[in-house]
């Protein structure tokens, strides 16, 4: 011993860096490894084990070859539970969390961040305490569609006027349901039918708008935008002002959250637009928009230590939770589908060390294992729908493997097998 060690835990997929970096470390210290993995994992050439028999290969560190062979002796129940809708996973979701008596050690896994909305809609009163460790993107909120609605009005409006299919899709979306009502919804429908209008103008309509007291908006509605980025600045701000004074503080948390998020959007591309003098149109607006409603994410704030544990599959790593319930496991979304192909050869990712196909397939073989490693109740959840086209959902490969290794009594897991079907309200 020189007196100086390195301990390095819970590594697992090193990338080149922290190969790097690790390399260099092991020429002038000691090194001592303790890797997060079981021997159950490393057998047979399991997926999972891939990245712990590259290291094993390579190195010869005191603790790397120590690892626990706990898996396999374990004792799990898995519920692997058939929804014919994926839109139907967050009520039974709802239906299932209720029955749990304790959330400390419960975590909640999304394979798919747009399940994370109905979700949060269905928790049953019971659950006081959520922590949602994922991001959340924008565009996945009903915002986006207001955003676009709007736009869509501009991109065909004349003379004040608003083509009426347009106008229809705009004062279709939930919020301005809400905020104008459906009497108002309704009746502007039967107006266009029976008349046969297909230029709305506001003159056809300014008694509905007077009536819900918003003659300001519809009078604004009907404007067409001459300034970038000050009148789709001036229109989505007085829009967020009428829904955030509508919505209910306490009934409405996320809703109020969503538009807090376009408002701040909304500034930030005006502030780049002025500050860099750039001068753009509808489309150029629009397309600046989109770009950033791509990777704007919403960050959520909770106790860690406290209720539901709400996350995507990447934030559970080196957690261990008691019960699981991980949704949809179905293939494509655990493991998620590989991102778009690179232009660089295949040879030419081996020759360097570039991770591919079966890199990726592996990493996600190990988060799934490692996140079910101590647990002991599971449900996976994932939809069954099948028809007699190219978009039949298949159950995830993990699912499939699970069951092979219980048929051939590789493991003292119990694994019950549901199907279920929705109450329609």
């Amino acid at each position: 011993m020189t007196g100086q060690a390195f301990l390095f835990a819970g590594f697992n997929a090193l990338s080149k860096t922290e190969q790097l970096i690790i390399d260099a470390l092991d020429k002038w210290t000691d090194m001592y490894y303790m890797p997060d993995i079981d021997l159950f994992f490393v057998e047979n050439d399991r997926e999972a084990g891939y990245f712990y028999r590259k290291l094993n290969k390579r190195y010869s560190w005191p603790g790397l070859r120590e690892i626990p062979d706990k898996f396999r002796k374990s004792k799990k129940e898995f519920r692997l539970i058939g929804v014919s809708q994926k839109s139907s996973m967050a009520q039974v979701t709802g239906q299932i969390l209720d029955k749990i008596n304790n959330y400390k050690n419960t975590a909640l896994v999304l394979s798919d961040e747009t399940l994370l909305e109905p979700i949060l809609h269905n928790l049953p009163a019971r659950v006081s305490e959520v922590n949602i460790t994922m991001g959340y993107k924008l565009r996945q909120t009903p915002v986006y569609d207001l955003f676009m609605a709007g736009i869509g009005i501009q991109s065909r409006i004349r003379n004040k006027g608003i083509y009426y299919k347009d106008f229809v899709r705009f004062i279709n979306h939930p919020y301005l349901v809400r905020l104008l009502g459906t009497h108002f919804v309704r009746e502007s429908k039967r107006r266009i039918s029976e008349e046969n209008i297909i230029i709305c103008k506001y003159a056809g309509f300014n008694d509905l708008f007077a009536k819900q007291g918003l003659v300001d908006f519809g009078v604004l509605l009907f404007e067409k935008w001459e300034s970038y980025p000050e009148s789709p600045t001036r229109f989505y701000l007085t829009l967020i002002n009428k829904l955030q004074a509508f919505f209910n503080p306490d009934r409405d948390i996320l809703e109020l959250e969503y538009l807090f998020h376009l408002r701040k959007v909304i500034l930030q591309l005006q502030v780049h637009l002025e500050t860099y003098n750039i001068e753009v149109k509808l489309k150029g607006y629009q397309m600046l928009f989109r770009e950033i409603f791509k990777n704007y994410s919403i960050s959520f704030k909770g106790e860690p230590l406290q209720g539901l544990q709400v996350m995507g599959l990447l934030e559970t790593r080196l957690l261990d939770f008691e019960t699981l319930l991980v949704m949809p496991a179905n293939e494509g979304k655990l493991p998620a589908r590989k991102g778009a192909q690179s232009f660089i050869p295949f040879d030419l990712m081996k020759g360097f060390g570039l991770p591919g196909v079966k890199e990726h397939d592996a990493l996600n073989a190990y988060y799934f294992y490692r996140l079910i490693n101590r647990a002991r109740h599971i449900s996976l959840l994932y939809s069954n729908r099948s028809g007699n086209d190219f978009k039949d959902e298949e159950p995830s490969r993990y699912l499939r493997q699970l069951e092979y290794i219980v048929d051939k009594k590789l493991v003292n897991f119990v694994i019950v097998k549901e199907q279920v079907k929705t109450e329609i309200n």
